[in-house]
């Protein structure tokens, strides 16, 4: 069946972010070492790609993508113990090719799909069992398949999930997509998109551009289930958010909370204590309504956690063990006209509600909050650096 197969490093480059915090090292949080085996996903495109230009593309990702490139290790730590980093190492991307003849079909298009079908087109790292890394493997690797029969592509992808989770490996994908397309259309990459800030470079961005989670609540124990059809379900989902709203990724770094905290204890003339990630989303709301002049109409705070984590505090018990990814969404409206203060407690309203919500607690919040202001629809504010160990707030902003 298979007629020949490759392998041929790809090199990385260096980093194109000049606001890497640590160039050689990025900090790994102790809750994304669980036990969670690499990501695997094959893609069928309906024509033949151009090997060297996706070879390009993933050499050019490297650039706003560092971590794709590194190593996983370990970095004492001053008083004692270590920490688990990933090391900007450059090192060379696993990129396999061959071409199989063969007159089957790629029919497995589902989100979750069935390895019997698709191993083939899934490159194997060095210790297939492996969960939390050896320093000497990869963290992603590409295998390129020719199907001769039907003259149509396949990429294989295994990322690790030190990565990131599935959201961040799409991201990593829309990206790519964004790089090859351009180099088939003979424009420059960096002309073509904007490189993503710290924060998405390092790989550590627990949001996504497909705000799906909620249709995620639907599984249930039969979760895992390889013969659900949920794509149609997810694409619908999708279609309706491309349709109807725009996606603003903000998050803040440590300095710019300082100042808005500064703002939002005012504006709240002393109800607002900073002492909980609650007034952090309160005190970044209170900001955006300062900085920008958007009335508020209503809230939507969106809390996701992960469902394999059975010692874990946001696990519930009614929770099945199956279901990987949950999210807890709850709403409030708030008059027209309201002021700061009533709008800081609407929030930390509907903040309350959630966390005592039988199916969560804030204790893991990975994706936080919608606004929607009553003017026309606007589009990517901005995205500084941070993330949530230097004191940084992931928010996403859905704008009309």
């Amino acid at each position: 069946m298979v007629s020949t197969r490759h392998i041929s490093p790809i090199k990385a480059l260096a980093p194109a972010n000049v606001s890497l915090v640590d160039p050689s090292v990025h900090t790994i949080r102790q809750t994304d070492l669980i036990f969670n085996p690499p990501i695997d996903n094959a893609i069928h495109l309906p024509g033949l790609l151009d090997e060297s230009k996706l070879r390009e593309a993933v050499s050019l990702s490297t650039k706003v993508w560092p971590t794709v490139a590194g190593r996983w290790g370990r970095r004492s730590k001053p008083g004692g113990g270590h920490d688990s980093v990933i090391r900007l190492t450059k090192s060379d991307i696993p990129f396999e090719t061959q071409v199989l003849a063969t007159s089957q079909p790629f029919a497995d298009i589902r989100v979750i799909q069935d390895f019997k079908q698709t191993h083939l087109y899934i490159p194997q790292f060095a210790n297939p069992g492996f969960l939390v890394p050896d320093g000497s493997f990869s963290l992603i690797m590409f295998r390129l398949t020719t199907l001769e029969s039907s003259q149509t592509s396949v990429i294989g992808i295994s990322w690790h999930h030190i990565l990131g989770d599935a959201q961040v490996c799409s991201r990593y994908l829309k990206q790519l997509s964004a790089i090859y397309d351009a180099l088939v259309r003979a424009i420059e990459p960096h002309d073509f998109f904007e490189y993503p800030d710290y924060n998405s470079a390092v790989g550590v961005d627990h949001m996504s551009d497909e705000t799906v989670q909620d249709t995620m609540k639907m599984l249930d124990t039969s979760a895992m289930d390889k013969s659900l059809p949920r794509q149609s379900t997810l694409d619908s989902r999708q279609h309706q958010m491309d349709v109807n709203w725009d996606l603003v990724t903000i998050s803040f770094a440590a300095r710019e909370l300082e100042d808005m905290k500064q703002l939002a204890v005012e504006a709240s003339k002393g109800d607002l204590h900073w002492s909980t990630r609650g007034d952090v989303i309160v005190a970044w709301w209170l900001s955006t309504a300062l900085g920008f002049g958007w009335p508020v109409f209503r809230v939507d705070f969106l809390m996701m956690f992960r469902g394999l984590w059975r010692d874990h505090p946001a696990f519930p018990d009614t929770l099945p063990l199956s279901v990987g990814n949950k999210s807890i969404i709850a709403h409030t409206d708030i008059p027209h006209g309201s002021h700061l203060p009533d709008i800081a407690k609407a929030l930390r309203h509907v903040i309350e509600a959630t966390k005592l919500d039988s199916a969560g607690s804030l204790a893991e919040i990975n994706n936080i909050a919608s606004i929607f202001p009553a003017s026309e629809r606007s589009g990517i504010v901005r995205q500084p650096v941070g993330n949530w160990d230097d004191g940084v707030v992931f928010l996403n902003s859905i704008a009309m």
